[in-house]
C-alpha cells in the first residue's frame, strides 16, 4: 500500500470465473503484500477484506484491481487507504422503568476523577449521546444525578472502556424516598388497631 503503511490489513483475490478460488494475504511492517498460489489464466478480483484484528476494512481508492493472472507475478496493485477512525461514539441510555421521568437531569462522563464532558438533560429525553472519544481502551465513567436537590432518585454511576468504534451504556434509575418521608407498612397498619385496643382496655378499668 502507498503512503504511509498499512500494516495488518487482509488483502484477497477472488476469481468466480475460475469456481471462486480464493487466495489472501496480510500486508507487512512496510504495507506490501504479497498473494501466493494463484492459478494463471484465471480472472481475480483484489481487494481489502479486512482491517487490523478483525476491524472493518478501511476505505481503499481504488476498491479493487481486475486482473488476469499468467505465469508472471503481477506486481504495482498499489492502493491508498484512508486513515482508521480510532475513536469511540458513546450512547448512554437511562432507564427510568415504572418512575416518572425527571423533568431534568445531569449526566457526566469522567475519567480518572476528571470530568470530560457534563450535560443537563431535560424530558422527555432518555439517551444522551458523546462522540470522538479517543479509542485507547481505558476506563470512564458515566454518572447520572438530580439536578434539583427536590429529586428523589440516587445518583448512579456505571463504568465502560472505550475499546471499541461504538460503546452503548445502560443505567437503570430506580426512585428513593425523600429525607424524613413516613412509610406506612402492612405492619403499621395492622399495629394500630392493635395498640387501640390495649388503650380501651386501659381505660375502662
Amino acid at each position: 500500500m502507498s503512503g504511509s503503511a498499512v500494516v495488518g490489513v487482509i488483502v484477497e483475490s477472488l476469481s468466480e470465473q475460475c469456481d471462486q478460488h480464493q487466495s489472501e494475504a496480510t500486508t507487512t511492517q512496510d504495507g506490501s503484500y504479497r498473494i501466493r498460489g494463484l492459478k494463471p489464466d484465471c480472472q481475480y478480483k483484489v481487494s481489502i477484506k479486512a482491517g487490523a484484528d478483525g476491524a472493518a476494512a478501511p476505505h481503499c481508492f481504488p476498491s479493487q484491481f481486475e486482473v488476469r493472472m499468467t505465469a508472471e507475478d503481477l506486481k504495482g496493485l498499489d492502493m491508498v487507504a484512508a486513515p482508521y477512525d480510532m475513536s469511540t461514539d458513546l450512547a448512554v441510555e437511562m432507564e427510568f422503568g415504572t418512575m416518572s421521568i425527571p423533568p431534568s437531569y445531569r449526566v457526566s462522563v469522567q475519567r480518572e476523577g476528571e470530568t470530560i464532558t457534563q450535560s443537563v438533560v431535560h424530558a422527555p429525553v432518555t439517551v444522551f449521546y458523546l462522540n470522538n472519544l479517543p479509542r485507547d481502551g481505558r476506563e470512564y465513567s458515566v454518572r447520572v444525578e438530580p439536578d434539583r436537590q427536590h429529586q428523589t432518585f440516587p445518583a448512579k454511576t456505571v463504568f465502560f472502556t472505550t475499546d471499541a468504534p461504538v460503546r452503548v451504556v445502560r443505567i437503570p434509575i430506580t426512585s428513593s424516598k425523600r429525607s424524613g418521608e413516613v412509610e406506612i407498612s402492612a405492619g403499621s397498619l395492622l399495629a394500630l388497631p392493635f395498640f387501640g385496643l390495649l388503650a380501651l382496655i386501659f381505660f375502662n378499668q
